[in-house]
C-alpha cells in the first residue's frame, strides 16, 4: 500500500472512552537550553545527519539546534516560553545552496491502547517551501512558470514504529508534508505578508494517531527537513497525548532512516518525497484524493 501521509481533522471516537481522561501527556518546549550549550537538544531527543559533514558548517546551523529568537532581528518570538528547536538553510562556502537532509528524532513513546495524539507548533514561510528564484515565476503573469511550481525545502514528520527485533526500519509512515499542505495555494497568496515572512503557525488540529498497528505500540516521531533553497524551520510546544515515556527503547539508527526514505521514495510510485514526478515534472501537477481506511482513518494520497 502507497504511504503517502494521514491528517486526521475530526474528532475521533476514543477520546470518548472514559480511560482516555487518565492518559498522560507530554510536551517539550526547549525551555531546559541553559542558552549557551551548542547543538544540545533536550534528553531523549536525537538527531541524524545523512551528510555528516552538514554539522560542521556554519557553526552546526544547518542541523537541528535550539535557538535563543531575542538573539535575532528577523527570527520569530518562541511560541512558548523562550527558546525553540530550529533549523536553516544550508550554503557552502561560497553562498550556494546545498541540499539538506537532516532528522530531528524524539523521545520513545508507548502509545495507549487506543493509539495517540501528537500537536506541535511550526515556525516557517509558505512561500519559501517553494522555489521562487530565477527562473521559476512568471512576473507578467504573476505566478509560478506555467503555473506549476518546485518543492524547495520541505518539513515532513514520520512516526516510527518500534518492531518486534528492536529495530525501526520495517514500518514508516509519512504524516505531514508543509509542501503538500500548500501546494494548492496561489503565488498571490503565498507572496503576502502572512505568508512570505517565517512565523509560527500554531497547529490547528490534533494529528491522530489511530491506525490499528499504532495501538499499544512504541513509535518515536522524526521531524525531517529535506532540501535545498528552503528557508528556516522552527518546532516548539510538542506534545504528545494518551502516550507514556520509555527511558530504554532503542535509538533509530542513520541506516534505519536512509532504509525508510529509500522505502518512501520506492512506495510514492512516481514522485519523490518532495512531491515531484521522477520525471522532473512539479508538484503543480497533481493534487490529493482522501483514502478512506478500513478502521474509518482516513489519508491524503497524492495523485
Amino acid at each position: 500500500m502507497k504511504k503517502i501521509y494521514t491528517r486526521i481533522f475530526a474528532a475521533a471516537l476514543l477520546l470518548g472512552s472514559p480511560s482516555m481522561a487518565q492518559a498522560q501527556t507530554y510536551m517539550e518546549s526547549f525551555e531546559s537550553w541553559d542558552g549557551v550549550t551548542a547543538d544540545w537538544l533536550p534528553e531523549g531527543w536525537s538527531e541524524i545527519h545523512t551528510d555528516e559533514i552538514m554539522p560542521t558548517r556554519n557553526n552546526g546551523e544547518y542541523t537541528w539546534h535550539v535557538i535563543n529568537p531575542e538573539n535575532s532581528k528577523t527570527l520569530p518570538k518562541a511560541s512558548d516560553g523562550k527558546y525553540y528547536a530550529a533549523i536553516g538553510y544550508a550554503k557552502d562556502e561560497n553562498g550556494d545552496d546545498i541540499y539538506s537532509d537532516e532528522w530531528l528524532i524524539s523521545p520513545a513513546f508507548k502509545l495507549s491502547e487506543y493509539g495517540g495524539t501528537m500537536n506541535y507548533d511550526v515556525a516557517f514561510a509558505p512561500l519559501f517551501l517553494f522555489r521562487v528564484g530565477n527562473g521559476y515565476i512568471d512576473w507578467n503573469e504573476y505566478d509560478f512558470v506555467n503555473g506549476e511550481r518546485q518543492p524547495a525545502a520541505d518539513l515532513q514528520i514520520f512516526v516510527l514504529k518500534l518492531q518486534d527485533d528492536g529495530s525501526y526500519g520495517d514500518y514508516w509512515d509519512l504524516y505531514v508534508s508543509l509542501c503538500s499542505d500548500w501546494c494548492t495555494q496561489p503565488l498571490s497568496a503565498l507572496m503576502s505578508a502572512a505568508f512570505s515572512s517565517t512565523t509560527f503557525h500554531t497547529s490547528q488540529s490534533t494529528v491522530f494517531l489511530t491506525d490499528d498497528n499504532l495501538k499499544n505500540a512504541t513509535v518515536r516521531i522524526a521531524f525531517r527537513y529535506v532540501g535545498s533553497e528552503g528557508n528556516i524551520i522552527g518546532i516548539d510546544k510538542f506534545r504528545m497525548g494518551y502516550a507514556t515515556l520509555v527511558d530504554d527503547a532503542p535509538l533509530v539508527t542513520g541506516v534505519e532512516l536512509r532504509q525508510i526514505a529509500e522505502s518512501a521514495k520506492a512506495n510514492t510510485g512516481n514522485y519523490d518525497l518532495l512531491g515531484r514526478r521522477i520525471s522532473g515534472s512539479s508538484i503543480g501537477n497533481h493534487g490529493v484524493n482522501i483514502v478512506v481506511n478500513p478502521d474509518g482513518s482516513s489519508r491524503k494520497v497524492m495523485r
